[in-house]
């Protein structure tokens, strides 16, 4: 296969904390097709995440990663892209309870929605992105858990 090939995922593609899944050409995330990352790396010349696909998970992720109008990404976890990230109108990125980085830049003309986590934006930031940042239930459960057992504790 050539970098111009597609590999068209309709399955699921699942990578372990120590492996890798690597394609020598694009990857595009085809509607209900599913990619889980359990701390492992995906590697593609390009990963388009259509709508009604899943692509969630935390680890990492090598190469151009394109979001779709419609589609969403759901990273719960550290995770690094080493490369560029094109998040389309319509489209989101989400990043729950751990740190993104990103290498390359980001166009971002969707959403990029923040929940208990961070993002890093290395390669600079562009677009008419909306950007939403709130804690997280886990966050605030853990929180709430905290302070209960503590003020038990001290009473």
């Amino acid at each position: 296969m050539t970098a111009e090939h597609v590999v068209d995922n309709q399955g699921i593609i699942e990578v372990a904390s120590d492996g890798a899944v690597v394609f020598d050409c694009n990857l595009a995330n085809e509607p209900n097709g599913v990619i889980r990352l359990f701390g492992g790396a995906l590697a593609a010349k390009k990963i388009t995440q259509k709508p009604n696909a899943i692509l969630s998970g935390f680890g990492g992720i090598t190469g151009v990663l394109v979001i779709d109008t419609g589609a969403e990404v759901k990273l719960s976890g550290p995770t690094n892209i080493v490369g560029h990230v094109q998040i389309a109108d319509g489209a989101t990125l989400e990043i729950n309870d751990g740190n993104l980085l990103i290498t390359g830049h980001t166009v971002c003309n969707g959403t990029i929605h923040i929940k208990g986590g961070r993002i890093v934006p290395q390669g600079g930031l562009s677009g008419d992105c909306n950007i939403i940042s709130e804690p997280s239930d886990y966050n605030m459960e853990d929180l709430a858990f905290l302070a209960e057992t503590w003020l038990w504790q001290n009473n």
